[in-house]
């Protein structure tokens, strides 16, 4: 369980300049967050390719001994490529597997979160020791991305929040929760809590 509200969480998800603060011993090493491309798709559903940077790509992608997914192209095995799809469900793919990031709202500020793992055959019941070692990293890495939500959550609920500027890296988020608006009505929703629509014209259709 998260001590947040499902948006608070997914939200985190939905940038990647977070790498340089939150994951800066890990993911920060792999990723070069400055050259992320973003893509927003119809009904709120979105990309984010992330380069690997030049001194990991010979060992990135390589598998480490784990089978691939042969029908990945040439995108996931030079970048972090990872989808959001509407609402609740954030999918980082790798060519040796990826998993699926759900979150499921409880209540106003609990979020119960869900990771589930798609890999290729690796011919044996159980995971063996380069699954493991890489189910142990991503452990890592969730634990360093969840850490915060917290805190994040009590700084929206206390007075001094008074809104968020949103950059270009953040478009995502922004775009999440204009679907959201739709889904619910935008007649249903007060005026002061209502995003404004914005960002139509950069939608890839």
């Amino acid at each position: 369980m998260l001590d947040c509200n499902w948006k608070v969480a997914v939200d985190a998800f939905l940038e990647v300049y977070h790498l340089k603060h939150i994951h800066p011993k890990t993911v920060s090493k792999l990723l070069d967050h400055e050259g992320t491309a973003i893509a927003l798709h119809p009904r709120g559903h979105s990309r984010m390719a992330s380069p690997v940077r030049p001194e990991n790509l010979s060992s990135y992608g390589g598998g480490n001994g784990r089978p691939q997914i042969e029908t990945a192209g040439e995108i996931p095995r030079i970048s972090n490529l990872a989808y959001n799809v509407f609402p609740n469900l954030v999918v980082p793919l790798d060519v040796t597997g990826f998993p699926f990031l759900i979150f499921f709202p409880v209540d106003i500020r609990t979020t119960r979160f869900e990771v589930l793992w798609q890999g290729p055959d690796w011919g044996q019941p159980e995971p063996d020791d380069p699954w493991k070692a890489m189910l142990h990293v991503f452990d890592i890495v969730l634990d360093e991305d969840t850490q915060n939500l917290k805190w994040i959550q009590q700084s929206l609920e206390s007075d001094g929040a008074r809104g968020i500027p949103l950059n270009y890296q953040e478009r995502r988020i922004y775009h999440l929760h204009e679907e959201i608006d739709r889904v619910i009505g935008s007649q249903k929703i007060s005026a002061n809590l209502r995003v404004e629509p914005r960002l139509d014209a950069w939608i890839e259709r």
